[in-house]
């Protein structure tokens, strides 16, 4: 009987990396497939909404009040007769809740412009999810099939024998992928992304409307979280990917009948969570895998894999160092060891806290560098690396820097900063930036024009600068709060509104415009520290 050579855990490894990596290759096909179907669907909802303007806007807006009017019974003719083809559509997709949500409007008698909007927008995004979520199904079941014959391939080629093994079932690839791994299936967190997208879009269009957003302002707003969404669907697609890689992997190794144990592996550089380097080495009975507890995916892009484990193995694996340069370490170094030996011992514990600082917030500090980059160009570090070194082992110029930024922001033109802090910024922050603007507005006004164009001009910019800085908040319910009881005036009901007030005349009215435009709340000033 000829002696069966195992190969050291490097074989495995390299071919479970490989595989898994070639379908994250095709994950990012799918990506792009899906975002032209993203792009399509976003064009047909702006056209719905180009139409919706051309028809109800006066001066290139539309007022919440004259949104909310109900439909005449000619237009009610024409959206009852839309709604009958929406239906049948839907009913091809299977979306059973919004086919009775339709269902129930056709039957009314009484419809208002915005809710036929919103219908309209709703039969749009619910084509898209049902696109995705067939173009998602297939693509998984796919990899589950070719992944299972794969490994099983491997365990066999790896070994150098042959055996029998059961062709996986249609009616296990199903179970598979719907099986609520992570507490939800991979369809009902589709459909839950085109909950969370048609109620977001149903809030742009209500604060459109309640602030006489333009068409053009409407557009990006929708633009944005369409992208929003798309990028949620891409977590998907990556989570689920690697779900349905290692799941299939673990069928494969259980059809060869010969792999009893599997090995947790982690990738051993900076960014390993915490959850995935405790388990890193640690060998397991394939008979009590359990999917994030002691199976990957442990988390949401999870990087860890598998590999099958047989008894006196020997061998390298691969590391990364923390600038990502690959080298290797013995096989059976776990990720302590590791990180004790080429982290600790290299570094010294007194860089530990701030290298550990540094890798968990490594996600935020981009965004952050991001920001910085876009504010103070050149005057921050060429490099992430670099800005972040300075964050974590220089105070006296990060406190430096930080001051700096806070200063120069404030001063930025709400078109310079909104493609990265729009609905991102805290309520100190957004204060400071609508307090600066709103004491410069001096500065702007032409002095040569008649008192009122003065208080015209005074009025248009701190209705504008509040509408901006209200876009920049991260707590949009509490915006929300603010248009509805605190919106924008005309200057016709401003200086109405003081005349009655503090019983002014109309010229002691437009004084008092120009006067006190420049005057934000000190009550929310003194309540953020601003004052």
């Amino acid at each position: 009987m000829n002696k069966i050579t195992i190969p050291d855990k490097d074989y495995w490894q390299k071919r479970s990396e490989k595989r898994i990596s070639n379908w994250f290759k095709e994950a990012e096909r799918l990506e792009k497939r899906l975002k032209r179907e993203y792009e399509k669907a976003l064009q047909e909802i702006q056209k719905e909404i180009s139409y919706f303007y051309a028809k109800y806007a006066v001066k290139e807006n539309i007022q919440y009040k004259n949104a909310i009017l109900k439909l005449n019974k000619s237009e009610l003719r024409q959206f009852r007769y839309k709604l009958e083809n929406y239906i049948k559509e839907i009913q091809v997709y299977g979306n059973k809740q919004l086919e009775k949500e339709l269902n129930a409007l056709s039957v009314r008698s009484r419809i208002t412009r915005l809710e036929s909007l919103e219908a309209n927008i709703k039969a749009e995004l619910s084509k898209l999810y049902s696109e995705e979520q067939l173009e998602i199904g297939q693509f998984l079941s796919a990899a589950t099939k070719e992944n299972y014959y794969q490994s099983v391939y491997e365990v066999f080629k790896g070994i150098g024998i042959g055996g029998s093994f059961a062709k996986i079932s249609p009616v296990t690839i199903e179970a598979i992928l719907k099986y609520p791994w992570s507490g939800e299936n991979f369809s009902d967190r589709i459909w839950g992304n085109a909950e969370r997208l048609a109620r977001a879009i149903k809030q742009e269009l209500t604060q459109a409307f309640i602030q006489g957003k333009s068409n053009q302002k409407l557009a990006r707003s929708i633009r944005d979280r369409m992208n929003v969404s798309y990028k949620n669907s891409m977590r998907l697609v990556r989570t689920e990917t690697a779900y349905i890689a290692n799941e299939s992997t673990a069928l494969g190794y259980e059809a060869t009948g010969i792999v009893n144990e599997y090995e947790y592996i982690s990738t051993l550089d900076s960014r390993t969570s915490d959850i995935c380097s405790k388990l890193d080495g640690k060998v397991f009975k394939l008979s009590e895998r359990q999917v994030g507890v002691n199976y990957p995916p442990s988390h949401p892009n999870c990087r860890s894999t598998t590999v099958v484990h047989f008894e006196d193995e020997i061998g390298e694996r691969i590391a990364r160092n923390l600038k990502g340069k690959s080298y290797y370490v013995p096989s059976d170094m776990t990720y302590e060891e590791w990180y004790q030996k080429h982290v600790v011992d290299k570094y010294g514990k007194d860089q530990i806290d701030i290298l550990e600082r540094q890798r968990k917030n490594r996600t935020n500090d981009k965004q952050q560098y991001k920001k910085y980059k876009k504010i103070l160009g050149k005057k921050i570090p060429t490099s992430f690396d670099k800005f972040q070194e300075l964050k974590y082992n220089n105070s006296k110029e990060w406190n430096k820097l930080k001051e700096e930024y806070h200063k120069v922001f404030i001063t930025k033109d709400f078109k310079e900063i909104a493609p990265l802090f729009k609905g991102k910024l805290g309520d100190v922050e957004t204060r400071k930036w609508y307090k600066w603007h709103d004491e410069n507005i001096p500065n702007l006004i032409d002095k040569s024009k008649p008192i009122e164009d003065q208080a015209r001009e005074a009025h248009s910019l701190r209705n504008t600068y509040r509408t901006q800085a209200r876009d920049l908040m991260r707590d949009q319910e509490k915006r929300k709060s603010l248009d509805l009881n605190y919106p924008n005036k005309t200057f016709e009901e401003l200086i109405a509104d003081k005349m009655k007030r503090k019983n002014m005349t109309r010229e002691q009215a437009i004084q008092d415009i120009l006067k006190t435009a420049t005057k934000s709340n000190k009550k929310v000033n003194k309540s953020l520290g601003l004052e």
